[in-house]
């Protein structure tokens, strides 16, 4: 279902279905702040709303490709984005995929230019559950194992 974006706030959990029919046909050019934050970015240390409107259009790509994964459930599952800095100073860029009910993170994809792409699993009884690395998948890899991990390739 297709959402009015300025009733929407940070805290609107769309699901992951809603959020792709609110913004997937989305073209952010003339976005403001509280446009992202409706989108669902809750931190960021980026200053232009450009870099974070890149991140969003690049969301809408990587949602659409594992939209249909076994792992994805779009109408029980939102998708929020966060920039954390790491010890290192490194900007991370992530695209998280929580449960609706419990507001839990399941998967967190995420993005930093020194160290490439990364995956955390973190649903239940998943063979990642118990890692000794915080339920890291990988890190270093490149998107297409993201979709490789999602789609089962």
């Amino acid at each position: 279902m297709k959402h009015d974006i300025d009733t929407l706030n940070s805290t609107s959990e769309l699901s992951v279905r809603d959020w792709l029919d609110t913004f997937g046909d989305t073209d952010f050019s003339d976005w403001w702040e509280y446009q992202l934050c409706a989108a669902g970015w809750w931190d960021w240390f980026e200053r232009s709303d450009r870099k974070r409107i890149a991140l969003t259009k690049n969301a809408v790509k990587i949602l659409r490709k594992i939209f249909k994964s076994e792992y994805i459930n779009p109408d029980t599952m939102y998708v929020w984005f966060k920039q954390s800095l790491c010890g290192d100073g490194t900007l991370t860029e992530s695209l998280k995929i929580s449960d609706i009910k419990t507001g839990n993170v399941l998967y967190s994809i995420g993005y930093t230019r020194k160290y490439g792409w990364e995956l955390w699993d973190f649903t239940e009884g998943s063979h990642y559950e118990n890692t000794s690395w915080e339920h890291e998948v990988f890190e270093g890899g490149k998107l297409s194992d993201v979709y490789k991990f999602f789609l089962n390739l």
